[in-house]
């Protein structure tokens, strides 16, 4: 298995521990090394070890060592439906999804080749998650799930008039799907029992930076944490609210102002944040370190340490 991590900057990862505080070594992949366009919006690994690149040029394969393309060809309906590509998951079942802006396609690694489940679907498909033998996709206008294997394709909260636009969505702890919504209309969970959408929109800037919710990421039982459009925000699942959580309280003033696109948690307390051509952060809870990582010779900066 390849044992490698990159993020949406396109970087190869390692780790190294000077002085008490991670460091990276970064080399970047770009179109010398064989990756056909620099425009990344998501990257996963299959269950085989490859890495995966979506970009607005195709998909394309990495073994550690050279990139296979998948595009978009008129004469071959076997194709990518589009070449512009927004999202990849990697299914229990070992599929790899591809959502495009006109629909998604599905990779069946032990057959090489490319499917399309729902050929008439042209929503442009933003995020997936899976739960209970269902794949749910985030789109442009609207939630959908289906069982893979069944050629029914479900809209979910139909019923409420407005479709909003999907960026992210996590199933939590509890099975409850909460979902992160494009202009500025915040955080919603989705009930199956009543088929609707709860939505949570805070108009204090000091517990929520931005309602553009980016990605979501469980903290804990009680806790998600929220990459926005201006940085990062708390919310409590138990009393369903924005905080101000004081133990992350360096971690969000820190990334103040930031478009945050990934949250990891690399090991426990240690969070990687990738943010929109601001490089990537690093914080360590339990020395309150924020290093940020930036993109051109791996330099970096502590931005607290308290």
């Amino acid at each position: 298995m390849i044992r490698i991590l990159l993020f949406v900057s396109v970087f190869l990862l390692s780790w190294n521990y000077l002085y008490a505080y991670p460091r990276l070594q970064l080399r970047n992949i770009a179109f010398k090394e064989g990756l056909n366009n620099m425009n990344v919006s998501a990257i996963a690994q299959d269950k085989l070890g490859y890495i995966w690149v979506a970009t607005m040029g195709g998909v394309s394969r990495y073994n550690g060592y050279e990139f296979k393309h998948y595009y978009f060809d008129s004469g071959n309906p076997a194709s990518l439906r589009s070449n512009h590509i927004k999202s990849l998951f990697c299914s229990s079942e070992g599929l790899l999804y591809i959502g495009t802006v006109i629909g998604f396609d599905c990779y069946d690694g032990q057959a090489d080749k490319l499917i399309s489940p729902f050929p008439n679907f042209k929503n442009t498909v933003l995020a997936f998650a899976e739960h209970d033998g269902f794949i749910y996709m985030g789109t442009n206008s609207g939630l959908y799930r289906f069982s893979p294997g069944n050629n029914k394709l479900e809209e979910l909260g139909s019923k409420q008039t407005e479709k909003s636009f999907f960026n992210s969505l996590l199933f939590d702890r509890n099975g409850k799907l909460w979902c992160g919504l494009d202009n500025g209309k915040g955080l919603a969970v989705y009930n199956i029992e009543s088929d609707r959408f709860y939505f949570y929109l805070n108009q204090e800037s000091n517990v929520l930076n931005n309602n553009t919710v980016r990605t979501i990421f469980q903290l804990n039982e009680n806790v998600l944490l929220l990459g926005t459009k201006g940085g990062l925000s708390c919310f409590d699942l138990r009393n369903r609210q924005y905080i101000d959580l004081k133990d992350f309280s360096q971690l969000l003033s820190g990334l103040s102002g930031y478009d945050v696109r990934f949250i990891l948690e690399k090991e426990p307390s240690i969070y990687w944040i990738g943010t929109l051509q601001s490089g990537m952060f690093i914080y360590d809870k339990l020395s309150h370190s924020l290093i940020r990582h930036f993109q051109d010779d791996g330099t970096y900066e502590r931005q607290s340490n308290k």
